[in-house]
């Protein structure tokens, strides 16, 4: 099961999502974006199976810890880190044997001291930082990568790369969020295209080439997501 009896059973008083959106959360409130946001995180989160049989698997940036726990599910080791110590209680709520949750700050991440992964993931979130941080995040990322490691990253795809509005402090059209990857050492493995919406053209396509997207496409929300290693 997927989502957790406990918070499916929980009685949301407000609908107010942030910082951080939980699934059992939109699915209690029957929301209009439940099925563009957790069938979009669960297409994410399967991404590591097609490169990884078996590992571990660090998810910065946990939020609530469903992309995590669906990690741990597919037979991985996995660990998820968030900055917020709230969200942090609410993942600790999924642990198993393989899932463990604690609090870290990824600009911080050379303190954790938590080692090596076979994967990172970087999941709804490089879209926070500021432009001038991304670069920054990406090398803290890399730290716990070594030569046989990937990185599974995504970001909502933009035609242009702009400050969006509070949360989404820098949006990335195609071209800017490869540039992120390759400037930092990272060598591109494999771009996906996923979209969602309400189970109607819900896809994932590997792409490797910036796609033909009219205006109505971009405003009904595509996510980008890139596939990557460290530079041999």
């Amino acid at each position: 099961m997927l989502f957790n009896r406990d918070l499916l059973k929980q009685r949301w008083i407000t609908p107010d999502f942030s910082p951080v959106v939980i699934p059992e959360r939109l699915a209690a409130l029957n929301h209009d974006k439940y099925n563009r946001l957790v069938g979009g995180m669960v297409l994410k989160y399967s991404i590591p199976v097609f490169y990884l049989k078996s590992g571990t698997i660090i998810d910065i940036c946990c939020g609530s810890g469903f992309g995590a726990s669906i990690l741990s599910k597919s037979g991985y080791k996995v660990i998820g880190v968030d900055s917020d110590p709230q969200i942090i209680n609410i993942c600790k709520l999924r642990e198993t044997e393989n899932l463990k949750f604690t609090v870290g700050n990824l600009m911080h991440m050379d303190r954790l001291n938590v080692g090596k992964f076979d994967c990172v993931t970087l999941i709804d979130a490089i879209e926070h930082f500021q432009k001038e941080d991304q670069p920054k995040a990406i090398k803290k990322i890399m730290l716990c990568m070594n030569k046989e490691s990937i990185l599974v990253i995504d970001t909502p795809l933009n035609r242009v790369s702009y400050k969006q509005n509070r949360n989404h402090l820098w949006v990335l059209d195609w071209n800017d969020f490869g540039d992120l990857i390759t400037s930092a050492g990272l060598s591109i493995v494999d771009r996906y295209l996923i979209r969602c919406d309400l189970g109607k053209q819900s896809y994932i396509i590997r792409a490797s080439d910036r796609p033909e997207l009219n205006k109505t496409d971009y405003e009904q929300g595509i996510d980008q997501v890139i596939v990557a290693k460290l530079e041999a």
